[in-house]
């Protein structure tokens, strides 16, 4: 019988480390990050490239799951260094953050696009040199 080889995820919910950000809209990426991690028993406590890190399996997929440590405006230094790794790529990277242009508890995924005035998103893109990652 033939193993399927799994696939990576790296899921990174944005915010800002401390805990005067600790319940602000603008964590909402960390705060799902952590509903995710209790929901899949994951520990998101190991550093790496300036992030706190936690790993899942969902269906036979590895999911990281990625808290930066950064604050908000310079996420794209964060994820720029888990990219790197030779096991990560930037095709399955889904970014979490918040959207000032959405009402609160409304969600919207999308495939690709501009930063639409997001500060992490913006360090994001620039970091990383293109807009076609999963938000």
């Amino acid at each position: 019988m033939e193993t399927v080889p799994s696939t990576k995820w790296l899921v990174a919910g944005l915010g800002n480390p401390g805990p005067q950000y600790e319940h602000t809209r603008h964590n909402i990426g960390f705060m799902v990050i952590d509903q995710l991690a209790q929901e899949f028993e994951a520990l998101v406590a190991r550093t790496e490239c300036r992030s706190l890190i936690g790993h899942t399996a969902l269906g036979g997929d590895t999911i990281e799951l990625a808290k930066p440590q950064t604050y908000m405006n310079l996420s794209g230094e964060a994820l720029s260094c888990l990219l790197a790794k030779p096991d990560r790529s930037i095709e399955k990277l889904i970014v979490i953050s918040d959207d000032a242009a959405l009402p609160l508890a409304r969600v919207r995924i999308r495939p690709k696009g501009s930063h639409g005035g997001h500060n992490g998103l913006r360090s994001i893109i620039e970091r990383l040199g293109t807009q076609e990652f999963i938000r």
